[in-house]
């Protein structure tokens, strides 16, 4: 990774962790042995966690009240065709159980987050070059 993108990346993190929005991981399983179509249930060998992360969904306005664009008249805006959830490089990182091991947010696992109790599932996960990690989701509640 080039200095650039470094320092790139890192700057986004700061700004996750300013604007983001406060997320509760719950790991899901289907349980061994189980119908290929049981419904999935919590895995207890990996642990709850809450971090900051940053949902875009279509449309989503920055939670700033002066962005402004006077040429315009317009307020910027994001724009996604599905919701996605982006975890910083540094937040990824540091998603470790108690016993320091990584744990790993993927298909089928549920987000809640803590704003407004929306919860999430994993579709799937994508990791980008500079290290973001993208979690398409689905909103089931």
């Amino acid at each position: 990774m080039s200095e650039w993108l470094r320092e790139a990346t890192q700057l986004g993190c700061d700004i996750d962790e300013h604007f983001g929005d406060l997320f509760c991981f719950t790991p899901m399983r289907v349980p061994d042995g189980a119908d290929a179509n049981a419904a999935p249930s919590r895995d207890p060998a990996r642990p709850l966690l809450s971090f900051v992360a940053t949902l875009v969904e279509a449309p989503a306005k920055p939670e700033s009240p002066n962005a402004f664009d006077p040429r315009t008249a317009k307020r910027p805006q994001i724009e996604s065709t599905a919701p996605y959830i982006e975890i910083s490089p540094g937040v990824a990182a540091g998603l470790t159980g108690a016993d320091g091991a990584p744990v790993f947010v993927g298909k089928g696992d549920l987000m809640r987050r803590e704003k407004d109790g929306a919860t999430y599932r994993v579709l799937s996960r994508h990791v980008t070059t500079s290290d973001v990690v993208v979690l398409k989701v689905n909103r089931i509640r």
